[in-house]
C-alpha cells in the first residue's frame, strides 16, 4: 500500500458499500465513494460512454476500477445523493452554493434529469438571493429555469437598480452579456411601467381620505405656485405633487411594493416613501391646521392601492430570455 492509498478514506453511508458496488468514485481529497455503474449511465450521458470504452478505470481498488473526480468529499456526496433514484437527497440540506455546486457537476456531465430537480430548490432563495438565482437558472433557462429567471428578476426590483458590486460580479460569474442585458432592460421597463400610475390624475378622486385635497372655500388664502383646483371646489394641495413626483422617481429606480413604504406616529409628521410631508409645505395656509394622523390614514390606503397596481403592472412585464 502506498502513502497515497493510505490516506483514502471511505465516503459516509450509503456510499461506503463495497460489496454492494462496481465503481468507486474518488474525490479530489481522496474520499471514495462507492456506487454503481448503471444508476450512473442512466442519467449521464458521459458517465456511459467512459463506462463504454473503459477512459478514465485502469486504477483498481480491491478489484473494483476507480475513477478519479477534480470534485471534493463534500460537494460530491451532496451531488451523488441525487443520482440514484433509491436516495431521499432531501435528508441531506442543500445551501445556493450546494445548487450551484451541483448544477454545475450537472452540466459538466450532462445531467439534465439531475439539474432540472435540483434546480426546483433555487425558488426557495428567490426572495433573499435573487440575483444568484437568475444566474443559475438561466443554465436552465429552456426547460426547468425559466420560471425561476422571472420569479427572481421581479423579485429583484425591490433592490433597485442592478450596480456592479464584488457581491453582484460573483454572482453574475459566467452569465452571458445577453441575459445581463435582458435583466437591466427588465428593470428599466418595469420602472417605465409604473410612470403612468404616479401621473394619473383619477388618484385624486379615490374612495379613500384624501388629505392632499380642500374645498375651494378653505384654500383661498393659500399662495402655493403649483396648487391647482381639480374642478370647481376642489383644490389640490402643492406637497402632494411633490410628494408624487419624488414617488415617481423612487419608483423608476424601485418600482415595487417596498418603495411606497409609510410610516407614520403620533410624535412624529406623517411620512411616506421617507418624505416629511411638513417639509413639503411651504405655504403657511397648508402648514395651519394640518392633521398628519389625517395624513397618516389617507395615505396609507392609497398607498395600498397603489402598491396593488404597480405590483399589477410588474408582474405584466414580458423578461426576455435566451433562446
Amino acid at each position: 500500500m502506498t502513502t497515497t492509498e493510505a490516506t483514502i478514506t471511505n465516503a459516509d453511508p450509503p456510499f461506503n458499500d463495497p460489496e454492494n458496488s462496481d465503481l468507486i468514485l474518488r474525490s479530489s481529497d481522496n474520499v471514495d465513494f462507492y456506487v454503481h455503474k448503471s444508476n450512473l449511465a442512466g442519467v449521464s450521458p458521459v458517465f456511459r460512454d467512459m463506462f463504454e470504452v473503459g477512459q478514465g478505470m485502469q486504477i483498481l481498488h480491491d478489484t473494483i476500477p476507480v475513477v478519479q473526480l477534480s470534485e471534493d468529499g463534500n460537494g460530491l456526496y451532496k451531488f451523488l445523493m441525487w443520482c440514484d433514484l433509491s436516495l431521499d437527497p432531501a435528508q441531506t440540506p442543500l445551501t445556493i452554493d450546494d445548487i450551484a455546486f451541483i448544477l454545475s457537476i450537472s452540466d459538466k456531465y450532462m445531467m439534465n434529469g439531475v439539474a432540472s430537480h435540483v434546480g426546483i430548490l433555487l425558488h426557495q432563495y428567490i426572495e433573499k438571493e435573487p440575483l444568484m438565482v437568475y444566474a443559475l437558472a438561466y443554465h436552465g433557462r429552456n426547460s426547468w429555469g425559466n420560471e425561476a429567471m422571472r420569479a427572481a428578476a421581479w423579485q429583484m426590483l425591490k433592490f433597485g437598480k442592478l450596480r456592479f458590486t464584488p457581491s453582484t460580479l460573483k454572482a453574475l460569474k459566467g452569465l452571458p452579456a445577453t441575459a445581463l442585458s435582458h435583466l437591466i432592460r427588465y428593470q428599466e421597463v418595469c420602472g417605465a411601467a409604473a410612470q403612468p400610475l404616479v401621473a394619473d390624475m383619477t388618484w385624486l378622486k379615490g374612495t379613500f381620505p384624501a388629505p392632499w385635497a380642500y374645498g375651494r372655500k378653505l384654500k383661498v388664502d393659500c399662495t402655493c405656485p403649483f396648487g391647482f383646483y381639480r374642478d370647481d371646489w376642489v383644490y389640490i394641495c402643492p406637497w402632494w405633487l411633490h410628494l408624487m413626483k419624488r414617488i415617481g422617481d423612487a419608483l423608476f429606480e424601485s418600482p415595487c411594493v417596498e418603495t411606497l413604504l409609510v410610516c407614520a406616529s403620533k410624535d412624529h409628521p406623517a411620512k411616506v416613501s421617507g418624505v416629511n410631508l411638513t417639509d413639503e409645505i411651504s405655504c403657511n395656509a397648508c402648514k395651519i391646521g394640518m392633521d398628519t394622523s389625517a395624513v397618516s390614514e389617507g395615505m396609507l390606503k392609497f398607498q395600498a392601492e397603489l402598491a396593488g397596481m404597480v405590483e399589477q403592472v410588474t408582474r405584466q412585464v414580458s423578461l426576455d430570455i435566451d433562446p
